[in-house]
């Protein structure tokens, strides 16, 4: 079995918009239901574990029924930092879940979610216990101590973005998250943390440049452009097999 963690709950506003990006209609649907969609889709997915803020959880309802959504069957709410929203969602499938089975866990905010990498994650978690989709850095980075002047650049080599969905084995995150402190939680700053403080290797798999975090205006134009995109590129494939058909008819 395999079920994903979504992580809706967070309240982060940089995007300048009344609501948490996550809840943001683009495209006359929330940013959250695009990844949701990508993953009810996806046969590899047994059930979908929603994390919200308790104040949207009516909304993320409303949504699932709309757009008929059956994988979805749970959410609970958020917690006090990420790795505590993590750990909401682990207790609830503790109640359906095996130690060998995989949980997945993926941000609400990345809604273009590649099915390969998804795909190639959950092999990898079977094999190795866990995996991180990551892409390979290539800007040039530099370091400043006072945020006004840069002093060095640094070295590029080895280093990674992280990107999610994090797949690990069950048994082992739920330990992890069990056993560890509530200041530790609090401290953790990714989905991979309690893994490298316990020593536990994660395997590295490409991810996918498109699998962005909207935490910004420039990231909503960016999605927004993307659907925009899409849609036409879908309109004059769709125009062109149009015509041929009709060719084909008239030839005919």
């Amino acid at each position: 079995m395999t079920i994903c963690i979504l992580l809706a709950g967070g309240s982060g506003t940089r995007t300048g918009i009344d609501r948490p990006k996550q809840f943001l209609e683009v495209q006359g649907k929330p940013i959250f239901s695009y990844s949701l969609e990508t993953l009810e889709s996806m046969e590899e997915i047994d059930y979908i574990i929603i994390v919200v803020l308790e104040t949207w959880k009516d909304y993320v309802e409303e949504w699932i029924h709309k757009l008929g959504y059956n994988k979805s069957k749970y959410i609970v709410h958020g917690g006090k930092s990420r790795q505590h929203s993590i750990y909401n969602g682990l207790i609830k499938a503790r109640e359906f879940m095996k130690d060998d089975d995989i949980v997945m866990v993926h941000d609400a905010a990345r809604p273009l979610l590649n099915r390969d990498v998804v795909r190639t994650a959950i092999t990898m978690a079977e094999k190795t216990g866990a995996a991180l989709p990551v892409v390979k850095e290539n800007d040039a980075l530099y370091m400043s101590k006072d945020d006004i002047n840069v002093e060095q650049n640094l070295s590029k080599t080895g280093l990674y973005r992280g990107q999610t969905p994090v797949c690990v084995r069950f048994g082992d995150y739920y330990n992890l998250h069990t056993s560890a402190k509530d200041e530790d939680l609090t401290r953790a700053t990714g989905s991979c943390t309690l893994l490298f403080q316990n020593n536990i290797k994660v395997a590295m798999v490409d991810g996918d440049e498109m699998t962005f975090k909207v935490t910004s205006k420039k990231d909503v134009i960016m999605f927004t452009g993307y659907l925009k995109i899409k849609e036409k590129t879908i309109c004059t494939k769709t125009g062109e097999m149009k015509n041929r058909q009709h060719f084909e008819l008239e030839r005919d």
